[in-house]
């Protein structure tokens, strides 16, 4: 038989009634007050106004403070919900992330045009990243393995991407203004934010691999 008692349970927690009279909350525990409340209609959630002198509201705060302050407190499982849980642990991966981000000794050419980690897609072509990582059809970077016996371009300078974009012969049409030595990485940094900047840095790596024979030394 039923349990037709009528049975009014007071709480201060108004965010608490609302997530339980929702039956697609994505608090877990709240559902289950849902369900329970939808199968028991003899049983209802009334809130009640805190501090204001209720002798049941005031021992529950009591109990409630005696039991976080208790070092012996037993802990029950406590199911979380998904929306909880998928926060966290994104903030939990997105700090070990970055903090390996900053730790590593590779990919600083990009750590310095994009020191923040993000699950956001960087949009760059191929030949962007040819060039912003400075593993691209550059003397210079084929030098580093072996691959040519030396780093200079057919003009005698390094042939490095910022030698390409700035001050190369083989590359004038292209070129952006070259920066001090101390404002190399601002200018890399400004150049990949700039669209037309990245537009000329395409159209020099394209330059560079239809004609790599022509940027090797003799």
């Amino acid at each position: 038989m039923v349990n037709q008692t009528p049975i009014i349970i007071f709480t201060e927690n108004r965010t608490a009634i609302q997530a339980s009279s929702n039956p697609k909350s994505k608090n877990h525990i709240a559902r289950q007050i849902f369900l329970s409340l939808l199968s028991s209609p003899n049983i209802k959630l009334n809130w009640i106004k805190a501090h204001s002198g209720y002798f049941g509201n005031e021992s529950a705060d009591l109990q409630a403070k005696s039991a976080a302050d208790s070092e012996t407190t037993n802990i029950h499982q406590i199911k979380f919900s998904k929306a909880f849980l998928k926060t966290h642990l994104k903030k939990f991966l997105t700090q070990e992330w970055q903090r390996t981000w900053e730790d590593a000794t590779t990919g600083r050419p990009i750590h310095n045009i994009i020191p923040k980690v993000s699950f956001d897609p960087v949009c760059w072509t191929r030949e962007e990243i040819l060039s912003f990582t400075q593993h691209g059809p550059f003397p210079s970077y084929f030098n580093r393995f072996k691959i040519l016996p030396s780093p200079n371009c057919s003009c005698g300078q390094v042939g490095t991407p910022l030698h390409y974009a700035t001050e190369c012969i083989l590359t004038s049409s292209w070129h952006i203004k070259k920066p001090a030595e101390n404002l190399q990485k601002i200018w890399f940094r400004r150049v990949a934010a700039n669209k037309n900047s990245r537009l000329l840095i395409r159209k020099i790596v394209q330059h560079i691999n239809n004609n790599r024979a022509l940027f090797r030394p003799d």
